[in-house]
Formats: C-alpha cells, structure tokens, sequence
C-alpha cells in the first residue's frame, strides 16, 4: 500500500495536488492518508483553509499516530511511504525515527519545480541584504525557527534510512537532500502541474481555444497568512493599498485589450472571500481552477512569482509579473524572485505603481525560452509517453 504523511491540513487542494482522486483509479494498490498537522505543525492549521479531506485520517497526539502505524505495518508487510514531513519539529524527528526503524521505502517530491535566486559569485550589497532577510537575524522568532531546524537536521543525520526515492521535475536539482538513505534512488517526474496539465489535454480537446479573459494568479498574502506569517514574519504591507493598486491595474488591462480579468487566489486562500477584490471581478474558487482557465486565456497575470506559471508556459500564453513598491521596500526576497523568473520565462517585469503604458508589455512568447523552462523544471523527454501513476506504480513494485 501508498501511505501518504502530510504535515499541514489535508484538505481536498492537497488531494488534487497529489493527484490522489487519480491514484485511486489507476494506482496498482490502494493508499491511505495521514493528516499529522495537529502532531507536528499545530499553530499552522489555521493558513489552510477548507475542510480535512473526508480520506483523511487526522491524528491528534503523537502516541495516537505511533500506535497506529505499528499496528498498519504489521498488517501489510509492504508499505511504500509519501513522506512529506519537513524535519522543523522534535515530533517531526520522532516519526522519522519511527519510518527509519520500520525500514520501509520512502518516497519524497524535493524539486520546488521553479527557479530559485541565484547566489552571486561576487560581493553584492543586495544579496548580502537578501540572504540576512531569509536567515532573519533580524526576527528573533524566525532566527530561533531557522536554528532549530538546523540543530534537527544535524540531529537526522544520525539516521539511516533504507531506500528513499526522490522525486524531481526537470533537469535542474535545485533542492536538498532531507534524508540519510543507505541508497538513493533518483527519479524523474512531471511536476504537479504539469501532469495537470497532461491531464486536461486528454480531457480538454477544445484546451487551445482563446476566450475573452486573462487570468490573474494570486498569493496567500498580504490579506490571507503566507509563509512568512506562519514563521512569526511580520512585513509592514499597507493591505488596503496593496489591493486598491492592484484593482487598479487590473482594470487597465481590462480597459486596454478589451478583456476580462478573472482572479484564481492561491490554492491556500481558495476557501476564504477577500473583501479588498473589486466586486467587478470574478473570483474562481474551484480548487482546479489554474489548469481549467489558464489554457483558453489571452494571458496570464501573477504577482510573486507563481508555480503556476509553468501552466502559462506550456500552454503558450504570455505572462506578466508584477510587483509594486511595497514589495520593493520590504520584501527583497520576492522581488528578486519574481525578477529571475521574469527572466527566465521572457516575459513582462511591471511595477505596478509605475505609471501604465500597454506598449511596454511584452506579450510575445519566446518559445526557446518556454521550452527550456518546460525542461529545466517541469517534466524531462524521457517520461514524455508516461504519466505519474505510471511512475508511482513502478517504484511501488520495485
């Protein structure tokens, strides 16, 4: 059997995410889900919005889950295990232990399946900057997070586990090893939004056909809790400024390409109503909403540099990153992430608080530059005629 460990609330954004409504039908054994955010992440419950997932097991205490899995791996002998737990947490160490010592597989998705900041070579002021906000020395709540997980990490290494997986999208392996493994076995995957993405070709056969609409991606925050909140990060965003700038650029581009603008908030936020939208737009809250209206749209607008914007890249659209001068003056992390994937992708860079100029945006596709982004993060030729259960299927069987 597949048991998948979930760190966070397992609501029905993570079920599609992890394609599971698909595992169930083509998957070569069955699953079972453990929801441990209650055992590991607690105060965290509250930035995921929705209900548990109705396939979901939620475990309240550590001693609760333990029991359990003792009793599930003497009853079935082969587990394969989805683990993804962070190690941010002395209960988080614990259940490794615990999977370490049942000498089970391990599976684990380690590609972010997006181009990360590039450290400079030389001694740049900015980065400098940068990398003081990302270790926050600054936040005595995050500087204390960021050593524990580092103490914890240390701490794993003196565990050895079996086998382990990793899963990665693409060609860049742009990410950290978690585990010790006595062997690791690496293994190449679409990324989650691209096997979406495949997905809907073979349900979708009309998914090229352009309608009368761009698609604007949002992030969790300022309005909803992102990342940053969680950590105990407080930016000093004006809200209500943020959102009036935004309404009002999205209605530019409305009023300029005669189109309009629908807004898809982040998959953490699609259960909750932000009351800084204009009523004028139309908000999409189904959880599948990216891959349904990203292929039939003129083109894709997204503030922070989205994940998503993969699904703009492969279905040919032009994109546009924003960004205002509030994430200039306190976020430098995001601007410079937003400014790489601008750049990588090709495409529009646009402050919105600058004054607006539709001859400025560049909404010309560079196919050389999709491509390369398509197989530097999203998917590899190798496993262009295979889907992920196929490759979920194989691992389990070997």
């Amino acid at each position: 059997m597949l048991l998948v460990l979930h760190p966070f609330k397992f609501n029905n954004h993570y079920f599609k995410e992890y394609e599971l409504d698909i595992f169930e039908k083509k998957l070569s054994t069955n699953f079972e889900i453990h929801d441990l955010s209650k055992v590991v992440n607690p105060n965290w419950r509250k930035a995921f919005s929705g209900k548990v997932h109705k396939k979901a097991k939620v475990f309240n205490t550590l001693k609760d889950w333990e029991d359990y899995f003792i009793a599930l791996t003497k009853k079935n002998r082969n587990i394969t295990i989805l683990n993804n737990l962070d190690m941010n947490t002395i209960n988080s160490l614990i259940i490794h232990q615990i999977l370490c010592k049942s000498k089970n597989n391990i599976i684990q998705y380690r590609s972010p399946s997006i181009p990360l900041v590039k450290r400079k070579k030389k001694i740049d002021l900015l980065y400098i900057s940068l990398n003081i906000f990302n270790l926050e020395f600054l936040n005595f709540s995050k500087l204390f997070y960021f050593l524990k997980v580092k103490i914890l990490a240390e701490i794993s290494k003196l565990l050895k586990f079996e086998k382990v997986f990793i899963l990665f999208s693409g060609s860049k392996k742009n990410f950290k090893l978690l585990l010790n493994s006595k062997k690791n076995i690496y293994v190449k995957i679409h990324s989650k939004d691209y096997s979406k993405f495949l997905l809907n070709i073979k349900i979708n056969k009309n998914q090229n056909k352009k309608r009368q609409y761009a698609v604007f991606l949002d992030l969790p925050g300022p309005y909803f809790i992102n990342d940053k909140k969680l950590f105990g990060l407080k930016i000093d965003y004006n809200i209500k400024k943020w959102y009036k700038d935004l309404n009002k650029y999205l209605t530019l581009l409305e009023q300029s390409f005669n189109l309009k603008v629908i807004i898809i908030p982040h998959p953490k936020a699609r259960g909750i109503v932000n009351p800084f939208y204009d009523k004028k737009f139309k908000v999409i809250k189904d959880f599948e909403g990216a891959i349904k209206h990203i292929p039939k749209s003129q083109f894709v607008i997204n503030i922070g540099g989205s994940a998503a914007l993969g699904l703009a890249a492969v279905s040919k659209k032009p994109i546009i990153i924003l960004y205002n001068n509030q994430i200039i003056k306190n976020d430098q992390y995001m601007f410079l992430h937003s400014k790489n994937m601008s750049k990588e992708l090709g495409s529009s860079f646009v402050n919105i608080n600058d004054d607006f100029k539709k001859k400025k945006l560049n909404l010309n596709i560079n196919n050389q530059k999709y491509n390369t982004y398509k197989y530097n993060y999203l998917t590899s030729k190798q496993i262009s005629k295979k889907m992920n259960y196929d490759i979920f299927n194989k691992i389990i069987v070997d």
